[in-house]
């Protein structure tokens, strides 16, 4: 019976894992006999928020779990502000989250391949452009041509001029509104 104990100790031992964690900065070791990622959290007295997320790696014996907290990414957008929780990804994926769709002719501050970190704000100017028109009347010249052929004073109207009118487009740019 003693070398039955002896035996299970001794398997039980090989089946130890070594767990890395990352932390906000922080880096915890320690040995579990648990596989899952929740269980080896809890073993560690880490708790997760809703919107945080965990990386797991294994290299051989060990398991590395890192955890991404999430952070808030702020968005001006149409005079307002959006709050996006966030623990990675770029800019277009905070806009995306935000449900913002960007016109060809909108001017943000950072790229959408910029990746988002905690603290962010993204500001972006919705820029429209607004075409006017209007309308000037335009007289029309009349050329008086002297000929000594005719006598003084006589008049001959040789093309009849009519007003016209001048379309006029003025484009306005207006950004945010204004």
């Amino acid at each position: 019976a003693v070398l039955i104990v002896l035996s299970c100790v001794w398997m039980s031992m090989d089946f130890v894992n070594h767990v890395k964690i990352t932390d906000s900065k922080k880096e915890l070791t320690l040995k579990t006999y648990s596989t899952n990622t929740k269980r080896i959290l809890s073993q560690a007295h880490i708790e997760l928020e809703p919107l945080d997320k965990v990386k797991r790696k294994e290299s051989g014996d060990i398991i590395y779990l890192e955890v991404m907290r999430a952070f808030p990414v702020h968005i001006m957008y149409h005079n307002m502000e959006h709050v996006e929780l966030m623990c990675s990804g770029t800019v277009s994926d905070a806009l995306k989250s935000a449900g913002i769709t960007l016109s060809v002719d909108d001017v943000i501050n950072y790229s959408g391949e910029t990746e988002v970190y905690d603290g962010m704000k993204i500001v972006i100017d919705e820029v429209k452009y607004i075409k006017k028109t209007s309308s000037k009347s335009l007289s029309y010249d009349t050329k008086v041509k002297e000929d000594n052929d005719f006598p003084v004073g006589y008049e001959e109207v040789a093309k009849k001029g009519r007003k016209g009118v001048k379309e006029i487009t003025t484009t306005y740019k207006y950004v945010n509104g204004e």
